[in-house]
């Protein structure tokens, strides 16, 4: 899987938000061996399973709250023009 990188990180200054990227992407693998661990005693409870999570990169957001709402509000009228585009 492909990690998310200048592209991303526009699209996450729009949420207007931080967003932190995990040192481990494969999160939902991750998560299953965390839980098998923890299911056969090698990781006594979720704070040793939390104690492992690292950052790899956080992305803040670095436009105004103002352009941030114009550009999703110019992104939801893209969505309505092309709602009913593809017919089933």
């Amino acid at each position: 899987m492909e990690r998310v990188g200048v592209i991303g990180s526009g699209a996450f200054g729009t949420a207007m938000a931080c967003v932190v990227r995990p040192r481990v992407f494969e999160t939902t693998a991750l998560g299953a061996a965390y839980l098998a661990g923890l299911a056969v005693g090698y990781w006594k409870n979720r704070k040793d399973i939390a104690a492992q999570w690292r950052a790899e990169r956080r992305f803040e957001p670095k436009m105004s709250r103002d352009e941030a709402q114009q550009l999703q509000a110019r992104w939801r009228k893209a969505l309505g023009r092309a709602k009913g585009w593809a017919r089933s």
